[in-house]
């Protein structure tokens, strides 16, 4: 199966979910939003986006969601009438890398990095409307995803700052895009 798919991995405020939206209007990729396909799948849809996270983990199920990505990217390809061209806006587990690859072999993996002060006011205007002791719950969860996220940084094949204006960071997925061949 010859497919366009471009995965994005980094660490939680970096701006993985930022330049999947850039990327899939920019090259008419269709966008996996990963917290949807989450929420949806836990039948909490109504669940604010922050808590989607912890609710997937306690459950233990993180190696479904390459079978719900990979679900999802199909459906629609087919729909479509076409092969597989898609953006999937964050994987945070290596083994969901290695899954995914099964299906579609020539994925990109994408790293989206950001500096830590960068980050953490990203997560901290996320949070924001969450009570003091679960904010700080949910960002030890997302602490847990560093090693993971090291992991998959090292497998990239390619690598986008987000430590910039939004007008420089459409230019540089704009520019990955091209050298890519997804530009349409």
């Amino acid at each position: 199966m010859s497919a366009d798919v471009v995965v994005l991995v980094g660490l939680p405020g970096s701006g993985k979910s930022t330049v999947a939206r850039y990327l899939s209007a920019l090259a008419h990729l269709d966008l996996i939003d990963v917290g949807a396909l989450l929420a949806q799948d836990l039948r909490m849809a109504s669940l604010p986006r922050a808590e989607i996270g912890r609710a997937f983990l306690e459950r233990h199920d993180v190696e479904r969601i390459a079978n719900l990505v990979t679900d999802t990217i199909v459906s629609r390809s087919v729909e479509a009438g076409r092969e597989p061209r898609a953006v999937v806006d964050a994987i945070r587990f290596a083994t969901s890398i290695d899954q995914l690859r099964q299906t579609f072999p020539a994925l990109t993996l994408l790293h989206v990095s950001a500096s830590r002060t960068h980050r953490l006011a990203r997560l901290a205007d996320r949070f924001s409307e969450l009570a003091e002791p679960d904010r700080q719950r949910q960002l030890e969860l997302y602490g847990q995803y560093d090693v993971e996220a090291e992991k998959l940084a090292g497998a990239a094949d390619v690598r986008v700052e987000n430590d910039t204006t939004r007008e420089i960071l459409l230019e540089n997925v704009g520019n990955f895009a091209r050298t890519r061949g997804l530009s349409t």
